[in-house]
């Protein structure tokens, strides 16, 4: 304390003509009842500076204090007097002036700390500022806001109750309820019993009350843009708190509002020229979802040629006009550049408001829309490219492997022969398909879509393709497994293994494909000294996948093609080879798409909509 004391002392000595330091001083005195220091500190300041009128305003308070400190501590306090013995008038004087009690000149004193604490203190986060500018920085802050909003310094007993919930919202758990077990555990969005409902109940109206406590006390801390848009939401017609034009001014701008774009990372910017009749206040980017995307790169005050820059700060959000008045006449011209930038794909939007000092104020909205396909002719000749190298029925003599052991079925080869995959380059896709799905776009939709998805796993199961040396033999053992075993060719058929280059794994989507979803390759002999090796009119064999290991491959020969190659056991055999996909899964989701009954259980009514429980109302 004494420390504390000298340190105080020595400010004083040193800054003897600051005011605020003399004031705090006097005010510690009287807090400390030394009200006889107080007065003579009082009165050297008032020796050293000459009166003004603020001075002979306060004079009152200075001759109290004097009063005071001049009668003894025994007798400062009120006594009975008789009407025989007058209180006697001090002689310095000229009129009577009513003594002031020491409870009240604390009373005063703790009033005006009060005063000062209400300007310029948070009570929230027990933190005194110097000026009501920081105080409202501070209540600004994420600090400030989720003091406000926090409820963890009471004592609660069960689980955090869910965020953006109303209390009428909350719900006990039914599953939880009836079972006493939850799939979601503490992670649920409901409570697990009625104590628990209750007290989220209690949190709930705490927090609220925390919030009020702190509007009523302007402590709340809401930014122009928080509260304009509480503006928006309250009020029964948007149009009284923003509109797209206004008598007074005009907006033009040098590009369209809503762009789209076809890159992942992409940069736009905006030129907005205002011209208006009156002075513009403010420049602010209203919605806050999308904030970290936009920002005012730059405003300039004044016409073209003698334009003047204001200071903008990094990636700022809102510009308050220091220039700013409330005369009604005069012209003005305003430029105000919007940025936008990211490196993710999305639909970005984002309100640039205008304030003028009225209500309503003007408003223009940005939108991006950022996908990385647009141009339905560029997807058709990625989907030719991807087509490219690929044997096809019409270009190739193909033989059928005769005899399978699992042959297709009648149904089979229905689905087969009614969804055939259209060729790349005669396939158009509607325009429909860069767009979400209708109910009378749906069935045309997804059929596009599940050719787009299956010429997506040919290439990737064409990386596989190779032409490579075959290993022909006519037996083999199994991959190691539960049963261990060996197979042998028979009928005039042999085996031949194919080493992969690429280890196939459940891990790349080509051998997951391979593994999962193909059970027939087409093979041609290939010969490595012939430079003008055609594609035209090749005879090709159809062979069976027969076991699939980490790196290898075994490939079953028919007959016809052991046959009419020459084809020998242990022998060394040159071939081009291609996967296919079994397509039949694939047609069975076309037909499922043509059986529906109705799009209604796609589709359904608003009205035949389940509410959920955790958004009762929609």
């Amino acid at each position: 304390m004494s420390l504390v004391k000298a340190v105080g002392t020595t400010a004083l000595a040193k800054y003897k003509h600051n005011e605020k330091l003399q004031e705090k001083k006097i005010k510690i005195l009287c807090h400390q009842g030394k009200f006889e220091e107080a007065f003579d500190l009082t009165k050297n300041w008032k020796e050293r500076e000459p009166k003004d009128s603020e001075e002979e305003n306060e004079e009152d308070e200075e001759e109290a204090v004097e009063n005071n400190a001049s009668v003894p501590a025994s007798t400062a306090s009120p006594t009975h007097t008789t009407p025989s013995e007058p209180t006697p008038t001090p002689p310095h004087a000229a009129e009577p002036h009513p003594t002031t009690s020491k409870s009240e000149i604390e009373g005063a004193c703790a009033l005006h700390d009060e005063k000062d604490d209400e300007d310029f203190s948070c009570t929230f986060c027990d933190i005194k500022f110097v000026s009501a500018s920081e105080l409202e920085t501070h209540c600004r802050s994420d600090l400030h806001k989720k003091r406000i909003t926090s409820d963890e310094d009471q004592n609660w007993k069960y689980r955090v109750p869910p965020r953006n919930l109303t209390s009428e919202e909350f719900t006990i758990c039914r599953s939880y309820e009836e079972t006493r077990k939850c799939t979601f555990g503490d992670k649920c969005t409901q409570a697990h019993s009625k104590e628990e409902l209750q007290e989220w109940k209690e949190r709930f109206k705490f927090r609220t009350q925390q919030i009020k406590r702190a509007r009523d006390k302007h402590l709340h801390g809401n930014t122009y843009a928080e509260q304009l848009m509480e503006k928006l939401v309250n009020a029964e017609n948007s149009k009284s708190v923003m509109i797209q034009n206004v008598e007074y001014a005009k907006v033009h701008v040098n590009s369209e509002l809503k762009v789209n774009m076809t890159t992942k990372k992409c940069t736009n910017a905006w030129t907005f020229t205002i011209t208006s009749k009156r002075s513009l206040h403010r420049v602010t980017l209203l919605d806050d979802t999308n904030r970290t995307y936009f920002y005012i790169a730059s405003i300039s005050v004044g016409p073209k040629k003698t334009q003047k820059y204001q200071n903008m700060e990094t990636h700022c959000q809102e510009w308050v006009n220091p220039d700013y008045t409330t005369r009604h006449s005069g012209e003005y011209v305003y430029r105000v550049k919007v940025v936008f930038k990211t490196d993710i794909y999305g639909t970005f939007r984002q309100t640039l408001v205008y304030d003028f000092g009225l209500e309503p104020v003007l408003s223009r909205e940005m939108q991006i829309e950022s996908a990385p396909i647009t141009d339905i002719e560029k997807l058709s000749k990625d989907l030719v490219l991807s087509e490219q190298g690929r044997w096809k029925v019409e270009s190739v003599d193909l033989v059928p492997f005769e005899n399978k052991p699992v042959p297709e079925t009648e149904e089979e080869k229905q689905l087969l022969s009614k969804y055939c995959l259209p060729e790349a380059d005669k396939f158009r896709l509607s325009e429909h398909l860069m767009h979400p799905p209708t109910k009378e776009t749906y069935r045309i939709w997804m059929h596009e879509m599940l050719y787009i998805e299956e010429w997506a796993q040919m290439d990737h199961i064409s990386r596989y393709n190779i032409k490579t040396s075959l290993q022909l033999v006519n037996r083999f053992l199994l991959v190691p497994g539960a049963l261990s075993g060996a197979k042998y060719a028979q009928g005039g058929e042999l085996f031949a293994r194919m080493k992969l280059d690429d280890e196939l794994s459940e891990d790349s989507a080509g051998g997951r494909l391979i593994l999962m979803s193909s059970n027939v390759a087409w093979l041609a002999p290939f010969n490595p000294d012939d430079k003008m090796n055609s594609r035209q009119n090749k005879k090709v064999y159809q062979v069976l996948l027969e076991d699939k290991g980490k790196n290898f491959i075994f490939l079953r020969l028919p007959e016809k093609c052991v046959s009419e190659l020459n084809l020998t056991c242990d022998q060394e055999f040159h071939a081009e080879i291609q996967f296919q996909l079994n397509r039949v899964s694939m047609c069975e989701m076309h037909s499922a798409i043509d059986q529906l009954p109705t799009l209604d259980l796609v589709f359904p009514p608003p009205q035949r909509i389940p509410s959920s429980p955790w958004y009762p109302e929609e």
